[in-house]
């Protein structure tokens, strides 16, 4: 990227920052010295020097929210690649893994999850539309809610049912914040 390209991004993410709301704040994500699960998550799930004591880690890392400390939160998908790297955090949602259920959805409801839904009510009427589909499902006979997921190469149809309703209330819990989604490619 040339110095000229580079100053002209750095103008536009400037610019995204200050008329975003950032979703960890959305979803009120605990903070590292302030919340006890904050704390907690931090010093189970990260290694440090030997001999650091806990409240010189918390210390270090005052301020510092944890998305993962969150725990049942429809703002934080199952199906997400936030933990990959990819500009992206924990509360994006992996849209590809609805390819999974072209077979028993209409083409045009998942080719849907890659569009610019800028308005906050298109997530939530999407939403309803992604949740009628994944109810559809699991009222079929051969739906096992309680069997577990991900236990064979090709999605059952609990997995497919099971995407369906977590990109469901994904988009319906965005959307009714407020937050518009960005199809991100």
């Amino acid at each position: 990227m040339k110095q000229s390209e580079s100053e002209g991004f750095e103008k536009v993410r400037d610019r995204w920052d200050e008329i975003t709301y950032p979703s960890w704040k959305t979803i009120d994500a605990p903070v590292v010295g302030t919340d006890k699960a904050a704390d907690e998550y931090l010093l189970e799930n990260f290694k440090f020097e030997e001999g650091m004591s806990r409240e010189d880690i918390i210390a270090l890392h005052k301020g510092k929210s944890f998305l993962g400390a969150i725990q049942g939160c429809d703002g934080i998908p199952f199906y997400s690649n936030g933990t990959l790297g990819y500009d992206v955090d924990e509360t994006s949602f992996r849209g590809e893994v609805l390819r999974f259920c072209e077979d028993v959805v209409e083409e045009e409801l998942i080719a849907y999850a890659w569009s610019e839904l800028l308005a906050p009510e298109e997530s939530v009427a999407y939403g309803k539309r992604l949740q009628r589909a994944a109810d559809t499902l699991k009222a079929r006979k051969e739906c096992d809610s309680s069997a577990k997921l991900w236990q064979t190469d090709e999605p059952t149809i609990n997995e497919k049912a099971h995407i369906l309703d977590v990109a469901a209330r994904w988009y319906t819990y965005w959307g009714s914040k407020g937050h518009a989604i960005h199809g991100y490619f």
